[in-house]
């Protein structure tokens, strides 16, 4: 349940490098680092892992691209995320990168608290900054208009079918459900023909309260209401007890979500990616990792909007790009030009060929998958002893991308598919056992709780305040 395309991130992280030599500084708690040649050095995070060799190529490819229109800039790209538990050490020490990737919610609480830079200046001096959507600019703008970051992302759930065991229950996999009642019966259906359980839903690393948190929204109900200024939980009501209800009914009376439900969200994933389970609740994005890290068949993959029971309704979640508070004037002065390709597409309304969508790149045989495919998948980075040598392998990466001998696929290590094969974006590296003993157990990027609001059906989109 993940939802950043990392070379989308890359390039917000740019366009924010740009517009931030502003509130740069090397890292949050100290002056910009001075680099060779009077140069400044910019810090960056979220740069993948080297399981994910070709979204961490893209990402190095757009850091490349900025630093070549910007000459008088370095980059630093580095493995580090946004983590709940550690966030507010690295914040309080001075750990964090210039530029970093926080959940939706929360730039507020940041915007308080003096903890990122105002771009305002920086960002309506955009190319597309006629074009940027509000509401997506919404978590990262204050009560006076002022911006303080860029969305480098934002999904909903919705429901993610299996079409082939779809088409094997004979049911048509041109209409998925649309209603509760109707995933229920379509569930039952596929065990009874198939034997495999027809929906499943994560239940670990509190997973289950996310989903089932979704599914109220659809029935019209909340979790938490706001009462004399406090929030008040509202569990026990008629909507809850209904998803409860339906959830009972499809294990005890249909059987027809299985017996395993102590997982969570990237077990449920590898288990729909087997074809272990027909449905669950998921991002749209999911399917990037079904591809690349389990090898998924693009006409296997189904994704719907989330059903409903009578309120069309979903969960929002994303991230959002922010610059360190610390600066002075004359580096705000030094922007520089900053490509239209590099600007958070995110934000940008749909207004045309062009504007805001991407394209599908070249196929590179025999990769089956588009290369600017959406997500980075699951990883958790580098274990803290060995950052020192993933910094220096990034480095030298990067080098070689500035020195025009970067390439956009690397060869595998024990590929039987030949020694002439080049990993490109959507092999799952399954020739890779580096890779496979890495990718085995990996959790979400984006999991549950970082970066969640209600969504509507309406234009308007408002943010709810349930948090895990």
């Amino acid at each position: 349940m993940r939802e950043r395309p990392p070379g989308l991130y890359a390039a917000a992280l740019t366009a924010l490098a740009g517009a931030a030599l502003t509130a740069v500084a090397g890292c949050s708690g100290g002056p910009a680092e001075p680099a060779a040649g009077g140069r400044t050095r910019i810090t960056v995070a979220d740069l993948p892992p080297t399981t994910q060799q070709n979204v961490r190529q893209q990402f190095l490819n757009q850091v490349a691209a900025f630093e070549k229109a910007n000459p008088d800039i370095d980059i630093e790209p580095r493995e580090s995320k946004w983590e709940a538990k550690t966030f507010a050490t690295r914040l309080a020490g001075g750990q964090v990168e210039t530029v970093f990737q926080v959940p939706l919610t929360e730039p507020q609480g940041l915007i308080k608290r003096g903890q990122v830079a105002d771009i305002s200046g920086e960002v309506s001096a955009l190319p597309h900054a006629a074009t940027f959507d509000k509401r997506a600019l919404a978590p990262a703008t204050d009560q006076a208009g002022r911006i303080y970051g860029l969305p480098t992302s934002q999904f909903a759930l919705g429901l993610v079918y299996n079409r082939q065991l779809f088409d094997k229950a004979g049911l048509d996999v041109a209409k998925p459900p649309t209603t509760w009642d109707e995933v229920r019966a379509a569930a039952k259906t596929i065990t009874d023909k198939t034997g495999v359980p027809g929906f499943g839903v994560p239940a670990t690393n509190n997973t289950g309260g996310w989903i089932f948190t979704t599914m109220t929204y659809t029935y019209g109900g909340r979790v938490q209401q706001d009462s004399g200024g406090k929030a008040v939980a509202t569990l026990d009501t008629e909507q809850s007890r209904a998803v409860l209800g339906l959830l009972k009914g499809m294990r005890w009376t249909d059987g027809s979500m299985g017996t395993q439900h102590l997982r969570n969200a990237a077990d449920l994933a590898k288990n729909f990616a087997a074809g272990k389970v027909a449905m669950m609740i998921a991002t749209p994005s999911s399917y990037t990792e079904f591809a690349t890290q389990f090898g998924g068949a693009a006409e296997v993959f189904g994704m719907a909007a989330l059903p409903s029971a009578g309120t069309p309704a979903t969960l929002l979640g994303g991230k959002v790009a922010v610059v360190s508070p610390k600066a002075t004037a004359a580096e705000r002065g030094r922007r520089g030009e900053v490509d239209r390709l590099l600007l958070p597409q995110a934000a940008i309304r749909h207004q045309g060929r062009g504007d805001g969508r991407r394209r599908q790149g070249r196929r590179r045989r025999p990769c089956r998958l588009p290369l600017r495919l959406p997500v980075r998948p699951r990883g958790r980075g580098p274990r803290p002893a060995s950052r020192a040598r993933a910094r220096q392998r990034a480095g030298r990466q990067l080098r070689a991308v500035r020195e025009g001998r970067g390439r956009p696929g690397v060869r595998h290590r024990a590929c039987r598919r030949g020694p002439g094969h080049v990993r490109g974006a959507g092999h799952s590296g399954a020739g890779d056992p580096d890779a496979r003993g890495r990718r085995a157990g990996r959790g979400a990027a984006q999991g549950p709780g970082q970066g969640r609001r209600r969504a509507g059906s309406g234009p308007a989109v408002t943010a709810g305040r349930e948090r895990r």
